[in-house]
């Protein structure tokens, strides 16, 4: 900081006769020193050479400068100090300083009077308040005077305005009390040479000032500057005129902060709280976390009504619920049967489960049937109304020729011929030769009787009267309701020359061709008595329940066995065949029964509604998982329903314990000093107040009900300013000191004797972290050292200037 201690000002008035002035009324004050009144705005003006600015600007005196008598027609002109000699006229006084004067005029009334200038513009333009004033008179004369301060004015005497009882006889003085370092003052004598015994009186006055320099939040090591001026060693306020300090009690506060995560009931925790007195703005917030169990409780094999109790754990609702239903599959074999039951038979079925039956291996069930056939006897004579004789059937003629025969048949039912039987009324003779047996499937006989297939050979049947059997070597399939001609042709004769025949009886009437006779030559409208046996299988079967399915067997010979899968279903309730011919059928009909999980559905919780379900049937190795709403804690019983069969339940959950009842132990105490009472759950936070909370080390201790928390103990350490203390010259050691804690504006005030003019900056100490407001108050001295030169200079007329005088260091 730049000292602004100055000397006293020292002013030269100069009196000069005749400023001519306007006459302007007066103007009431309504402030100022007593008894004083204002100068009119309009006598107050500048003059200045072109270019400058005023020193003080006239708004600084107007309204500010007053007067004890005639306001109205004194003038105020602020001008420099070589301006004011060309425009000072009579009846006017020149006070000034530095750029700085000032002519007082009043060319209406000459009286002298007090005069009142604003305290603070003149300080402002000089850098300090005068003590004294000095004016020079157009007259001549000079003059000093003393200064008060009334209520921020500058007061003194201008004893007066004219040259009344003014003389000078040969004698030139000037006075500048007191006169500062480099005070010229410029004179005007007749007659230079006449200028003797020239003497200069000096008198010293030592100026002061009082500085104070502060600065704020000083911490241990910190340094406030100093700028002593004046010549001499500052003194202060203290009773003992020694500079002083004082340190003013400061509070600073710095934020701090200690978390930890997943802390459990009856964890620890060690912090350090910064401050030297209780912290400020404590709180603790405690946020939520949850640890969580997987879980997964089962029922198997439940059927429908059955249920499964279980136990939720943890403190909030379980989370991510599903249940899984897995199917369950039985079988059992089934079938149905019959034994000789005719190829139109029908019967019931019953087939169980809840899904299609199979054969065992996943194929439809199995039909097994087995055909009975049965001998059919046929005889063409049944064709004719009445019998008739014989006619030759087989052997030879007298001329040895071979005699056979055509027989047509009608069967009337399908099969294969097994046999034939033909009735002989007589025999001739003895048996010539073989015969073989043809069949062919035609309507006309005739005498081709080796046609179609060999169905005996070589046959010899006894000659003689009666029925003669044939037993055929090939089965052939005959179908009922078609001609077939039986050929019997003789392989020879017996060169005996005589007739050899057997007779066949007959029965006459019928319609159509039956016989062609050999021996006769012709076709005969008589049918033979020849009898003989068909072995009718079943034909055509099949086989359909009620719902569609079927299965399509065809024909079957005799003991023939067939097998047929058919698609049962478990809507099939019938069974029925169709076929013809045969005796009976005997079949079996093999499934396996297969019954499943169907429609699974389960109330998780017990409040009567379901809370997951599946539409369908689920097979061994199938599952449906459904997500459920979350489960509450405590105990369950879910309830299983059913359409069908069983099923294993699964109920998968995440078990959350969350943070419950969270709280603080600060100070070690064992009781709880800042809590929460409730759940958090996993982010959830919450802030409570934590005023227990000091000032430096301390153990922190958790507690809850249950769960893990994470916690931030938040506050901001708090500083009083302790122990504060201060070295002047820099060696380590402090001078003064103030022993204790200074609570936010208690100060504490100590001497500062080693202060001096060379003392830069004092160094300030404090403990424990803590801050502080220091003022270091002195007093600047300075004593004048004075030289007196002076010049035979002449000027146009007597003026003075306001200066500075500067002290020697």
């Amino acid at each position: 900081m730049t000292s602004k201690l100055l000397t006293t000002l020292a002013v030269a008035l100069v009196v000069l006769a005749g400023i001519p002035a306007g006459s302007i009324g007066a103007v009431a004050a309504d402030s100022g020193p007593s008894g004083m009144s204002v100068v009119p705005d309009g006598n107050i003006d500048v003059d200045v050479p072109d270019g400058q600015t005023p020193a003080i600007p006239a708004e600084s005196l107007r309204g500010a400068t007053y007067t004890g008598s005639n306001a109205s027609s004194m003038s105020v002109t602020v001008t420099t100090p070589d301006r004011a000699e060309d425009l000072v006229g009579s009846n006017a006084n020149i006070i000034g300083a530095g750029d700085l004067a000032l002519i007082l005029g009043d060319d209406q009334h000459h009286a002298g009077r007090e005069v009142a200038l604003p305290a603070g513009a003149v300080h402002e333009q000089l850098g300090y308040t005068p003590k004294q004033v000095r004016g020079v008179h157009s007259s001549g004369s000079t003059w000093t005077r003393e200064v008060a301060y009334e209520n921020g004015y500058l007061v003194f005497e201008v004893p007066e305005f004219s040259e009344n009882g003014i003389t000078f006889s040969g004698e030139v003085q000037i006075t500048a009390s007191p006169a500062t370092d480099g005070f010229t003052s410029a004179y005007d004598v007749s007659d230079k040479d006449a200028v003797k015994d020239f003497t200069a009186d000096v008198t010293g006055i030592t100026n002061t000032e009082t500085d104070t320099e502060s600065a704020s939040t000083l911490t241990d090591g910190d340094t406030l500057a100093l700028s002593v001026a004046g010549n001499l060693p500052p003194t202060g306020p203290s009773a003992n005129n020694e500079p002083e300090i004082t340190w003013e009690g400061v509070e600073t506060t710095t934020a701090w902060s200690a978390s930890a995560t997943g802390s459990s009931s009856g964890s620890t925790k060690s912090v350090s709280v910064p401050g030297n007195v209780d912290p400020d703005s404590e709180t603790v917030e405690f946020t939520g976390n949850e640890q969580t169990t997987a879980r997964t409780v089962s029922g198997s094999n439940l059927a429908n009504g059955e249920s499964l109790s279980y136990n939720v754990g943890g403190n909030v609702p379980a989370e991510s619920v599903s249940v899984t239903f897995s199917g369950d599959s039985s079988s059992t074999t089934d079938s149905a049967s019959g034994t000789g039951v005719s190829p139109s038979h029908s019967t019931s079925l019953s087939v169980g489960g809840n899904i299609q039956p199979t054969d065992g291996s996943g194929g439809d069930p199995t039909l097994t049937v087995t055909g009975h056939s049965k001998l059919v006897t046929d005889n063409p004579v049944d064709q004719g109304p009445n019998f008739a004789n014989g006619n030759t059937w087989i052997g030879d003629t007298h001329e040895d020729v071979a005699m056979g025969s055509d027989i047509r048949i009608n069967p009337d039912s399908s099969g294969t011929i097994q046999s034939l039987t033909v009735n002989i009324t007589s025999a001739q003779g003895s048996r010539p030769a073989p015969v073989d047996i043809y069949i062919i499937q035609e309507s006309g006989v005739d005498s081709n009787y080796a046609e179609g297939t060999k169905i005996k050979d070589n046959w010899k049947p006894s000659w003689s009267a009666g029925k003669k059997t044939a037993n055929l070597d090939t089965n052939y399939q005959v179908e009922a309701g078609k001609d077939y001609i039986i050929g019997f042709e003789s392989l020879g004769t017996d060169s005996d020359g005589e007739y050899d025949s057997l007779a066949l009886r007959q029965r006459g009437g019928t319609t159509g061709y039956w016989i062609y006779s050999q021996s006769l030559g012709e076709a005969r409208d008589k049918a033979a008595d020849m009898e003989y046996e068909v072995k009718s299988g079943v034909s055509g079967l099949t086989a359909s329940d009620d719902t569609g399915a079927s299965a399509s067997f065809g024909d079957f010979s005799d003991g023939q066995t067939k097998s047929r899968t058919i698609d049962l279903s478990t809507s099939s309730s019938q069974l029925d065949f169709s076929g013809s011919g045969g005796s009976s059928i005997d079949y079996t009909l093999s499934w396996t029964e297969r019954t499943a999980t169907e429609d699974p559905s389960v109330d998780v919780d017990g409040d009567g509604s379901t809370d997951a379900s599946y539409t369908g049937v689920l097979k061994s190795g199938e599952t449906h998982t459904a997500s459920v709403s979350d489960l509450s804690t405590g105990s369950h019983t879910a309830s299983v329903s059913l359409a069908g069969h069983q099923t294993d339940v699964d109920i998968d959950m995440t078990e959350r314990t969350a943070t419950e009842d969270p709280g603080l132990d600060l100070d070690g105490d064992g009781s709880v000093d800042a809590s929460y009472s409730g759940i958090l759950t996993s982010g959830q936070s919450t802030s409570v107040s934590a005023e227990t909370l000091s000032n430096g080390d301390s153990t922190v201790e958790t507690s809850l009900t249950a769960g893990t928390v994470d916690y931030t103990i938040s506050a901001d350490g708090t500083y009083h300013t302790e122990d504060p203390a201060v070295d002047v010259d820099g060696d380590g050691v402090t001078e003064a000191g103030y022993s204790g804690m200074l609570a936010p504006g208690e100060t504490a005030t100590a001497e500062l004797p080693s202060i001096d003019r060379q003392t830069s900056d004092v160094k300030i100490s404090t403990v424990g972290g803590s801050a502080t407001t220091a003022r270091v108050t002195y007093t600047e001295r300075t004593e004048p050292r004075t030289s007196v030169s002076t010049s035979t200079a002449t000027r146009r007329a007597m003026q003075a200037v306001w200066a500075m005088v500067k002290p020697r260091r």
